[in-house]
């Protein structure tokens, strides 16, 4: 018989057990092996600072995902890398699924989140101007980018609406690769170049180039970066999807509630190279313009703007519906799951600044 002092011992020993046991239950549950989800893009840029700010806040392992950002040359590889599975999903303009859509033989491209909904790009001129006007342009050369990249679709959109053909108006070389147009226009090629972020920036900082418009400034919202997967993924993988976009609004959310200078600070490590004001001043304006999404939603405004360019263009001859490209269930859950930190709702100036911008993105 046991001791009636022992009992309340053997109790308190054994519940101990019971919770060493439960504990340790839990904790195999949260070793699980992160999954891993690799993300293709065309290249590293302050333009997809989410994504890095997803990476160094935590908010990807946070959701048990071990995201490898790989960068590719050409929209084709990253079309290919969806097919043969080296990515997973896509960092993209909206273009690819629009156009790889209407053909029979592909699998459905589908974009499940937004990044950038503004152009974030910038027309410099050799020679200072005392204000713009688009017959600036006319029987001039500029550097522009390779064909079908949204910043090339939008500029030749932007110059037929305003009466100026490419190659017959006004000359638009489209073969030099990104990584030279800089070196190109300094050397004396062009009278306009088309650049985004630190480049445009440092050539104007150093006297070589001077700003003649910021593109932003002539189109709408538009669905310019977005991420893209083939459907069978999302139908096959909707749990890390939705892990994904979770980790993306957190990001999104961070960058809305932080300043230039403390996200500055996380970019430094991706962007070793790039002299800290130069990361600051362009992030500014990023923030200034509302170039970052302020959630993972893809209107169906924004998308249209994008199916416009491309009928301007000559790129496609009729739209597509809007539900055959996206998916915004995915971005709907996200958002009602993920709970927005205390400390971006204080009520103080900083706070109420964010409230106003995450309110009106939702409405």
């Amino acid at each position: 018989m046991v001791n009636k002092e022992r009992k309340p011992c053997i109790l308190i020993i054994l519940f101990l057990i019971i919770s060493m046991l439960l504990n340790g239950c839990q904790f195999r549950k949260k070793e699980k092996p992160a999954e891993k989800v690799f993300l293709g893009g065309i290249s590293h840029s302050i333009l997809y600072t989410p994504v890095y700010i997803a990476i160094s806040q935590g908010f990807f392992a946070g959701e048990n995902l071990d995201v490898k950002y790989n960068t590719l040359a050409t929209n084709q590889d990253l079309i290919n890398s969806l097919n043969d599975n080296t990515s997973q999903i896509i960092l993209a303009g909206s273009q690819i699924p629009i156009m790889e859509n209407r053909k029979e033989e592909n699998p459905n491209l589908i974009i499940f989140a937004q990044l950038v909904n503004k152009d974030p790009s910038l027309l410099l001129s050799r020679e200072k101007l005392e204000s713009f006007s688009w017959e600036n342009l006319r029987k001039k050369i500029i550097i522009g980018g390779i064909p079908y990249s949204t910043p090339q679709l939008i500029l030749e959109y932007l110059l037929l609406q305003n009466d100026l053909k490419p190659n017959k108006s006004v000359d638009v070389i489209r073969n030099i690769p990104k990584e030279a147009c800089v070196g190109a226009f300094k050397g004396g090629v062009g009278d306009f170049v088309h650049l985004l972020g630190p480049e445009a920036y440092q050539l104007v900082n150093e006297g070589k180039a001077y700003l003649a418009l910021a593109l932003a400034e002539e189109i709408e919202d538009i669905a310019y970066t977005t991420f893209i997967a083939k459907e069978s993924y999302l139908q096959e993988k909707p749990e890390v999807i939705k892990r994904f976009v979770r980790a993306l609004y957190q990001a999104q959310l961070w960058c809305n509630f932080h300043s230039p200078q403390e996200i500055a600070r996380e970019l430094k490590p991706f962007f070793p190279k790039l002299d800290q004001s130069l990361i600051i001043a362009v992030v500014t304006d990023y923030q200034n313009n509302g170039t970052w999404s302020l959630n993972p939603f893809t209107t169906q405004e924004a998308l249209q703007k994008m199916q416009n360019v491309l009928i301007t263009s000559g790129v496609i001859a009729e739209t597509l519906p809007f539900e055959k490209l996206v998916d915004n269930s995915i971005a709907q859950k996200a958002i009602e799951e993920v709970k927005i930190p205390k400390e971006y709702l204080k009520d103080n100036e900083k706070g109420k600044s964010f409230r106003k911008k995450v309110e009106f993105s939702l409405r």
